[in-house]
């Protein structure tokens, strides 16, 4: 009876161990991805502010004003060559 005990507190001390490392582990992917999808944010916004200030500075006198127009804009550009 006694190691009847003894043994299923093992398989319950390797059970929790288990669980807290796997915990650990999707903590660490979680920050990860945080960490990625942060910088991922800034590239978008470092990206919209140079296709602003590019669909301002075109040729055609100040084109669109917003990151859509712009983007329409120039995709019209390239069907048309």
């Amino acid at each position: 009876m006694y190691r009847q005990f003894i043994d299923v507190q093992n398989e319950k001390d390797s059970a929790l161990e288990r669980f807290l490392l796997e915990t650990r582990e999707f903590e660490r992917l979680h920050e990860t991805g945080t960490v990625e999808l942060q910088n991922l944010r800034e590239s978008l916004a470092r990206t919209e502010e140079e296709i602003i200030h590019l669909s301002s500075a075109s040729p055609s006198g100040g084109g669109p004003r917003t990151v859509r127009g712009g983007i329409g804009d120039f995709v019209g550009t390239l069907q048309q060559i």
